[in-house]
C-alpha cells in the first residue's frame, strides 16, 4: 500500500502495476501505469502512454484519452490534448470539468 486517498480506500503498487484497494483488501481497480494525487477529489492514472482521472473510489470520470494533464502553480490545469491542440491548453478547475468531465 502507497497512501490512504480517503478513509476506505487505498493506492497500492504491485512491480510496476498500480490500482486502488478497499480496506477489506479488494481491489477496485488494478493494472494501472501509475496512479497519483490530483486536484481535488481525483486521482491522475495513466494507462498506454495517456493520462486520465479517477475519483477516490476508483471510479474512471476521465477515460485516459489526454496525452499529458498536470497543474501550475496557480491552480489551473494543464491539457495537452493531440486531438483539440498540439499547444498545452490552460483551463480553471471550472472550465476543465465542464470540458472534460461531463
Amino acid at each position: 500500500v502507497l497512501y490512504p486517498v480517503n478513509d476506505e480506500n487505498m493506492v497500492y503498487a504491485i512491480e510496476d502495476q498500480y490500482g486502488i484497494i478497499n480496506a477489506a483488501g479488494v481491489s477496485i481497480i488494478g493494472g494501472l501505469n501509475n496512479i497519483s494525487n490530483f486536484v481535488g477529489s481525483y486521482l491522475l492514472f495513466s494507462e498506454n502512454n495517456k493520462q486520465g482521472l479517477l475519483d477516490f473510489n476508483g471510479k474512471v470520470v476521465l477515460k485516459p484519452t489526454l496525452d499529458f494533464i498536470d497543474t501550475d502553480d496557480q491552480g489551473n490545469i494543464l491539457v495537452k490534448d493531440l486531438k483539440v491542440s498540439p499547444e498545452v491548453q490552460q483551463y480553471s478547475l471550472t472550465d476543465f470539468q465542464a470540458k472534460y468531465l461531463k
